[in-house]
């Protein structure tokens, strides 16, 4: 195979890790805590597709509930019992791994970021993103650009 087909079949992959699709694939393989409890697990796995849809949107627990049928009250207590994660430290936290994703493989604003990962305000998002990696976004990226030139020259 060339190498720039190898290279075109790498950068495509890249694009897609982020898909809803092959993050809630990720979700359904990982070790689930507790599955015995089929309803809340459907819930649980229908919830995570719902929500890795709609990443950029607002959500609450009401009106994720909401979307899936369910009261607030359900929603949490099956998503902690499958998951062992709150619903809300759940979201974070897919919202900060696509931020990262999106920092290393775009060149969008960091604000445009934070707008694509549901962060309507920069600095919320920048203090978020820097309490979890010990980086603000703006240096991870410096730091992906670097790691990505070190490659470069290697291979020259």
């Amino acid at each position: 195979m060339p190498i720039s087909s190898v290279e075109n079949s790498i950068d495509s992959s890249k694009q897609n890790i982020y898909s809803p699709e092959i993050r809630f694939e990720y979700l359904r393989s990982k070790k689930i805590k507790n599955r015995s409890n089929y309803r809340g697990y459907e819930l649980v796995m229908n919830t995570c597709q719902y929500v890795l849809q709609n990443l950029s949107k607002k959500l609450s627990t009401t009106s994720i509930a909401h979307a899936m049928a369910t009261n607030k009250n359900s929603l949490s207590n099956a998503f902690s019992n499958v998951l062992g994660i709150s619903l809300f430290k759940w979201i974070r936290e897919e919202r900060l791994f696509k931020a990262k994703w999106l920092l290393s493989t775009t060149e969008l604003s960091i604000q445009e970021i934070g707008f694509e990962v549901g962060y309507k305000n920069t600095s919320n998002f920048a203090t978020t993103f820097k309490a979890k990696f010990s980086l603000s976004p703006t240096a991870f990226r410096k730091s992906v650009i670097q790691t990505k030139n070190k490659v470069t020259c290697s291979k020259a």
